[in-house]
């Protein structure tokens, strides 16, 4: 997430942010960043729990994970990862409270769609851009549109989405990732989670780094902003 999103978060929902960095495809494949965020959320979660006071443990750890575009992709996959991990056999690292997904890149099978192709020019990221960020993130192993992916290869191919965190999710109708964010969206809802879907009229690829100060993002900032409260600081 770019650094300005990350003050603006820490400004806006009064919170401290931790921007992980983690190892970049093609020369770094699946499952490398992956890897590295889910190292780094448990780094969190321990130096949390140590920091703690007696009086501090009656309250549950409250993290939310958020991403743009692949690095929403990744928050997604983060989620998902963390609750098998916690289901059932005994693990300690709390979930996160929330998902903010920005305008993410969920579903590899989109780049392989040639309609995407024929499509007016969409701003930034085209499907072109976005079949060679898919193979270098796959690796030389995985093609996108493969009938199978290695688990957590691609947010979309989960098909349980029950007991996901509480997800806020943005696109704009300029955007290529618009049909995946919208579709994940609704099978979210579907599955039980607690969703809430801003499609926007006009809004591209990376709207919300580069028009910053228009009213429009001013609004979905502050939208986001309550979503993320909601579940940070609730009561």
């Amino acid at each position: 997430m770019e650094t300005s999103c990350c003050l603006k978060i820490c400004k806006d929902l009064k919170v401290p942010v931790l921007a992980a960095s983690y190892r970049l495809a093609p020369k770094h494949p699946f499952p490398a960043a992956l890897d590295d965020l889910t190292k780094a959320y448990k780094w969190l979660c321990n130096h949390l729990e140590s920091q703690r006071t007696d009086e501090d443990k009656e309250q549950q750890i409250r993290i939310a994970v958020a991403g743009d575009s692949a690095g929403g992709g990744l928050a997604a996959e983060l989620c998902q990862k963390l609750l098998d991990e916690s289901d059932g056999i005994g693990r300690s690292t709390p979930l996160p409270v929330a998902q903010l997904l920005i305008y993410p890149m969920l579903d590899d099978r989109t780049c392989v769609d040639k309609k995407y192709d024929s499509l007016p020019p969409h701003l930034l990221w085209n499907n072109k851009s976005n079949m060679y960020g898919w193979s270098s993130y796959l690796g030389l192993h995985n093609k996108p549109g493969d009938d199978t992916l290695p688990e957590y290869a691609s947010a979309s191919r989960r098909k349980d989405l029950s007991n996901l965190p509480p997800a806020y999710i943005v696109c704009g109708d300029l955007d290529l990732f618009l049909e995946e964010c919208r579709e994940y969206a609704r099978r979210l809802k579907y599955h039980g989670v607690d969703v809430e879907y801003e499609e926007v009229i006009g809004g591209f690829h990376g709207m919300l780094s580069i028009g910053c100060d228009t009213d429009l993002v001013i609004r979905l900032w502050q939208s986001c902003q309550s979503f993320g409260q909601k579940y940070l600081n609730p009561g």
